[in-house]
């Protein structure tokens, strides 16, 4: 699908499941590099809905993968974002592949890096390790190994 007729999709879309008929692009999709297996792109709306009207991002995924994932995802980023991590919010995630011809997910668009691009050797610093002074809970004490080491 080309991106002047996902758009066009994308819009008629929007439309209807927000009840906006005046809703228009301030900034039409355009696509952004990254993206396993998915195509991304950043846009933005007017006269929308509040959660709508900052930038956002698309995320459509590829025919071939689960719908179920869109669902799944959007629980996930918002979980984190609830506890404080540094993650968009999904406003809406959708496993309904006949709107743009696959599953997808609208999030906030916030600036920074994406997590891929970081260091992902410092993912669990923090958050998974014991703070100075304190332990590991009881059933990991003894545990801790090397991925892979069984």
């Amino acid at each position: 699908m080309a991106d002047g007729d996902l758009g066009r999709r994308l819009l008629a879309y929007l439309r209807g499941r927000l009840d906006e008929p005046r809703l228009e692009f301030s900034e039409p999709p355009a696509s952004v590099s990254g993206g396993f297996d998915t195509r991304i792109f950043g846009f933005g709306l007017r006269s929308g809905p509040p959660a709508y009207s900052g930038p956002l991002i698309l995320r459509l995924l590829a025919p071939h993968l689960d719908p179920a994932r869109a669902l799944r995802e959007g629980v996930i980023q918002n979980t984190l974002a609830e506890v404080g991590y540094p993650a968009p919010r999904a406003v809406l995630a959708t496993a309904d592949p006949g709107p743009l011809g696959g599953a997808f997910l609208i999030m906030e668009r916030l600036p920074g890096k994406p997590l891929i691009e970081g260091r992902l050797s410092d993912i669990g610093r923090g958050c998974c390790a014991p703070s100075r002074g304190k332990t590991w809970p009881r059933r990991w004490r003894g545990r801790r190994r090397s991925a892979g080491t069984g």
